[in-house]
């Protein structure tokens, strides 16, 4: 057990931190025996006293118990029934959240099903993340929590996750897949059917900025596989950054429309909120769908997009996300290994891309 600990955090937390982490990994079962906290406060170069405050911590969260004439064991029970839920940003301000919005809903409803309760956190604005966390801060380190939901990260956010490596959580599903299946993700579906539709140049628009770096080289790595295996040369150009709403949406079809490359043949967009500004542009330049350009879109389940024909979408259920998150979450309280599926979209096909009726 690595027994290096810093002197600007309370000792006691930090060694019931990394005992902790031994019991949550499984390398501390339940019923293994302890070292004594003389043993522990030889070990970690700590006073007795310290090693005492670390083990009561834990005793309170029920993940250890003491048995009179034996010692202490691991018992793997912390007593909280609370899983905070935390956005970086503001999810309930604006339209351009309103899967965030369904997501929550949904994992409010699950977890109260499943006998567990749940802690919102989220800044009211930008200048409000720091009380957001400190907020989020205490409440953890007075184990009111036992886990916690993450989505849409803030840079903040990310920065506070980094320095509580301890805290069971579980992250936003679109960026935690455990294993990438190509052919099921969204992005490789959407495009690999627009080429089945004879489509060949194509704009994929997607709203990058709460995304990892990984995910976007996944996302264009998709898009190259899709024209790889009918053995076409790439003609697709992605498009990141803001794309959650209409304003973006309609900046991102005149930037795709006013470039070197011309008008494409279709649009993909991968946020419902971007694409209503998409479609929004082209009925402005009286472009018809899908006569001039096809149009598809990665929707939630629930969100209507206006379209003057039938849109043809993948749509994803905001429910589905819920579930897979709350696996995340319990399998890591309970010391099991996760059953998690990739979340995957149903196809409905519209007129949007040349489909007849």
């Amino acid at each position: 057990m690595e027994n290096v600990l810093v002197r600007n955090k309370p000792l006691y937390r930090q060694l019931g931190s990394k005992l902790e982490k031994k019991i949550l990994s499984g390398e501390l079962a339940v019923g293994d025996r302890l070292p004594t906290t003389q043993a522990l406060a030889t070990q970690f170069g700590v006073t007795v006293q310290t090693a005492q405050q670390a083990a009561a911590v834990l005793s309170e969260r029920g993940l250890i118990e003491r048995i009179p004439g034996r010692g202490t064991f691991v018992r793997h029970s912390i007593l909280s029934r609370t899983i905070g839920i935390a956005f970086g940003s503001n999810v309930f301000a604006g339209a351009q959240y309103e899967f965030y919005q369904s997501v929550y809903g949904c994992l409010c409803l699950q977890l109260k099903r499943l006998g567990w309760n749940t802690s919102l956190y989220f800044p009211v604005d930008e200048n409000a993340q720091e009380q957001m966390l400190a907020e989020l801060g205490q409440d953890v380190d007075n184990d009111r929590l036992r886990g916690l939901i993450v989505l849409c990260r803030s840079e903040a956010l990310r920065e506070w996750l980094e320095k509580h490596p301890g805290l069971i959580r579980a992250e936003d599903a679109t960026t935690s897949l455990p294993t990438h299946a190509p052919h099921a993700d969204e992005i490789y579906r959407g495009v690999a059917y627009l080429l089945d539709r004879g489509y060949r140049r194509l704009a994929v628009v997607a709203h990058t900025e709460t995304m990892e770096t990984d995910i976007v080289d996944r996302m264009q790595a998709d898009i190259a596989l899709a024209y790889d295996e009918r053995g076409l040369p790439l003609q697709a150009t992605f498009h990141g950054g803001a794309a959650d709403s209409h304003a973006a949406g309609m900046a991102q079809a005149q930037a795709v429309l006013n470039g070197p490359g011309g008008a494409p043949e279709a649009f993909f967009v991968l946020n419902d909120q971007g694409c209503m500004g998409v479609i929004f542009e082209l009925m402005r330049r009286k472009l018809d769908i899908p006569g001039d350009i096809g149009v598809m879109a990665l929707a939630n389940k629930g969100i209507d997009i206006p379209s003057p024909v039938p849109l043809t979408r993948l749509e994803l259920a905001p429910a589905d996300h819920a579930g897979r998150m709350i696996e995340q979450a319990l399998a890591r309280i309970e010391g099991r290994k996760a059953k998690l599926q990739p979340v995957e979209p149903t196809l409905i096909a519209g007129e949007s891309c040349g489909e007849k009726r």
